[in-house]
């Protein structure tokens, strides 16, 4: 692994689940420093980590002004599709190597991904409604005479 200033580089890793215990180990076993955030006092991974800060890792501006403080060279995350959007957002304010927001919410937000779809896939994709409010959806529903046809999701 390439160094910079003799001192290791930085791998920051979203999410300290039982499923990111070998992406932790992997890194370690690389040479990285591990930077760990996770909204959990003391999740699984902590112990393996070189650093850690408790964040919920859906706070995009928070887990960003971490990894500025600890000077990533990399951000990551595994099994943990909720960290997508936050790594691809701090990956495109760093410079470093990602997939890019807008990419990463159309992989983890179906009413976003199904917008970029529009007109092009129309055929393949259901139709689906969405509601910002409770009481449209209600109001939706009721209206219908059966529910068979229709996934509901909160």
């Amino acid at each position: 692994m390439k160094q910079h200033n003799n001192k290791a580089k930085i791998i920051h890793i979203l999410g300290g689940g039982f499923n990111q215990i070998p992406l932790i180990k992997k890194a370690k076993e690389m040479g990285y420093k591990v930077l760990l955030t996770d909204m959990n006092v003391n999740p699984p991974c902590k112990q393996y980590a070189d650093y850690y800060e408790q964040i919920d890792i859906t706070n995009k501006q928070e887990t960003f002004s971490c990894a500025e403080k600890y000077k990533i060279d990399y951000i990551v995350t595994d099994q943990t599709d909720v960290a997508v959007p936050t790594v691809a957002f701090i990956a495109e304010k760093l410079g470093l190597l990602g997939i890019g927001y807008n990419t990463a919410l159309k992989f983890t937000n179906k009413y976003v991904m199904r917008r970029a779809l529009k007109g092009k896939l129309d055929e393949h994709i259901p139709e689906c409604y969405y509601f910002d409010d409770e009481l449209e959806a209600e109001k939706f529903c009721s209206g219908l005479s059966t529910f068979s046809d229709y996934v509901v999701k909160p």
